[in-house]
């Protein structure tokens, strides 16, 4: 009953074309899924809810739309209205995003020098098996449980020093330093 210009652009069906007519008839999804269609989307208590479906455009391509489901009574009319929003690029970007973290961790795990992330307050985020192994530990003993700013052990290394002028300068900070492994005192930097 309403296809504004939003709709139009994203859709390629004119006002025209589409009102007075099923939704789900002209923006199927893609490949078929009774769950994701139109009519399943609001009987099974999606109002008020945001899901991501695959459709096509009226040119045939594909697209990733995100609809937000609502609806209103209008006296004893009962109205649902599709609130779609076209997040193909998004989804583009996502995957290049998460190629792109797979890609470094690979690198970062199969590299001889150990590599540990932590977040501004020095909770280990990351690090990999070779830096776990300095330590004699696995990376889940140490991701999220020791703080680099703070571990007594690395007190007296000078690390936290390090770590604390790196966030700082906002920049990269070298230095070497000596510290106890296992009983024995060897270099990091």
């Amino acid at each position: 009953v309403l296809w504004n210009h939003s709709a139009e652009r994203i859709l390629g069906y004119e006002n025209e074309e589409i009102l007075g007519k099923s939704f789900q008839d002209y923006c199927a999804p893609s490949q078929m899924n009774p769950e994701t269609s139109v009519q399943n989307l609001i009987c099974k208590d999606m109002v008020g809810r945001t899901v991501e479906i695959s459709s096509r455009n009226k040119a045939g391509q594909d697209l990733d739309l995100e609809v937000s489901i609502s609806d209103f009574w209008m006296g004893q009319f009962h109205q649902v209205i599709l609130l779609v929003r076209e997040i193909s690029q998004r989804k583009k970007w996502q995957l290049e995003i998460q190629t792109s973290r797979t890609k470094y961790l690979e690198l970062a795990e199969n590299s001889p020098i150990g590599i540990a992330r932590c977040d501004l307050s020095g909770v280990v985020e990351y690090v990999n098996s070779t830096g776990a192994g300095y330590f004699g530990m696995q990376p889940s003993d140490i991701i999220g449980k020791y703080n680099l700013l703070r571990e007594e052990s690395l007190q007296k290394s000078g690390v936290p020093d390090l770590i604390r002028r790196c966030i700082l300068e906002r920049d990269l900070v070298k230095g070497e330093t000596k510290y106890q492994i296992a009983g024995k005192t060897v270099t990091i930097r």
